[in-house]
């Protein structure tokens, strides 16, 4: 059980994996949410105020960890209950992110890259569509064909197949 500050107007539940999850996010009615553990102590928070705009928020599934991503003044800045932090000069108007399997996948100039918590470029952004996979790899598209790379970049399946689905196999 979680228990909570009275300080907090509402609280966020309403998932199928809440009985898995050891944070929940509560807001405090002055446009501020916050992701707290099991303690109820603040992992993170969230504000709208002085020119901050959260740009996208979510779970990687696989970590069952949560992330929320701001931007202010260039800098795009995630957030994970798992305490990982990054801070990352970013210039695009509106980014595509999203956490998977403890990595950030970013779109630049209308191209997917992966990066890391620590900022490191570990798939350039070459690609239309990427995502990562639990085993260290990821499954690119470029000009409607897919292929996947390692986490350096290299390639590991030829970027030449109709499709390719995660765990799923065929001859």
């Amino acid at each position: 059980m979680i228990s909570l500050s009275p300080d907090y107007t509402y609280v966020y539940n309403n998932t199928i994996l809440t009985y898995l999850l050891d944070f929940v996010v509560a807001e405090d009615g002055d446009e501020t949410m916050y992701v707290l553990d099991e303690k109820g102590q603040v992992i993170f928070s969230v504000t709208t105020k002085a020119g901050k705009v959260p740009v996208g928020l979510g779970l990687d599934r696989n970590y069952l960890v949560s992330w929320v991503a701001e931007k202010e003044n260039g800098t795009l800045k995630i957030s994970s209950t798992n305490r990982k932090t990054l801070e990352y000069e970013y210039s695009e108007p509106s980014p595509g992110i999203s956490v998977e399997n403890g990595k950030i996948i970013l779109r630049k100039n209308d191209k997917y890259g992966v990066i890391d918590f620590e900022g490191k470029t570990l798939v350039d952004f070459n690609y239309d569509i990427i995502e990562v996979t639990s085993d260290g790899y990821a499954i690119v598209k470029v000009n409607e064909k897919y292929g996947a790379v390692d986490l350096k970049g290299n390639i590991a399946i030829p970027i030449m197949y109709d499709e390719i689905l995660p765990g799923i196999f065929y001859k």
